[in-house]
């Protein structure tokens, strides 16, 4: 009996032993596991979404710039002329043929240095948790689609921490917005005006119900267009003078 109850207290020390050193060996795997190294997608991708859409705000309102030249006062906004002629009775010049293209740019220009700022807040939180960095310069393009802003940036970053390391260079930001959209039919409204001094404005809304556009006669034969997205409430102003009539005739 006594021998039966040594054995079974021989067989509980082994087990115990036996977990203490396998608790001890997991433990020791696990702290010097090296640790993950986490990608900045997700911090460029919000950074560039927030810096994208700052600037629609201020240039949709204006004719697609932050700063348009040749503009219309209306509602304490400057709005941006599309097509214009100073003169009477003859057709506007379209001031903006490549209008998408111009906006690109605008975006372009606008958002370099909050996209400059974020890498180096990137920069600055990898280097407080003592990861080395090696980086090279940022070049990016933006791009107005249907429906979408696409910013397609290139900045390589070798981040090394506790001998791994890891290396990003390319990230493409996709961003819903109906800036080309907007920007397109404005671009229709100056042509038609440059040929006709005339866009049937209902008529291409019941093409195209997903938009709302309005226009409204300044006396000095000014037309401001408001085009607005419907699903995005997001709107464009552009301002045309054609064919203009003087006042009093």
């Amino acid at each position: 009996m006594k021998r039966g109850q040594m054995a079974i207290w021989i067989i509980l020390a082994i087990v115990l032993v036996g977990t203490m050193i396998l608790f001890f060996t997991v433990e020791r795997k696990v702290n010097t596991t090296q640790p993950e190294i986490l990608s900045p997608e997700l911090q460029v991708r919000q950074c560039t979404k927030e810096a994208v859409n700052s600037v629609l705000a201020q240039t949709l309102p204006h004719g697609g710039f932050v700063e348009p030249r040749n503009t219309k006062l209306y509602k304490g906004i400057n709005i941006s002329y599309l097509c214009d002629n100073i003169g009477f009775y003859k057709p506007c010049i379209n001031q903006h043929p490549l209008l998408i293209k111009e906006m690109n740019a605008e975006i372009k220009e606008k958002i370099t240095p909050e996209l400059q700022t974020c890498f180096s807040i990137i920069d600055g939180d990898y280097a407080s948790r003592n990861a080395e960095l090696e980086t090279g310069p940022l070049s990016f393009d933006v791009r107005l689609a249907p429906g979408r802003v696409y910013v397609d940036i290139n900045r390589s970053m070798t981040i090394t921490q506790r001998g791994s390391s890891r290396t990003f260079s390319s990230y493409q930001v996709e961003i819903p917005s109906p800036a080309y959209d907007l920007g397109s039919i404005a671009s229709e409204i100056a042509s038609q005006e440059a040929k006709y001094c005339y866009f049937e404005y209902v008529g291409y809304m019941l093409l195209y119900p997903s938009f709302r556009i309005s226009k409204t006669a300044l006396p000095d034969s000014t037309k401001i267009y408001t085009i607005t997205d419907k699903k995005s409430g997001d709107a464009m102003n552009i301002a045309i003078r054609s064919c203009a009539i003087p006042q009093g005739i």
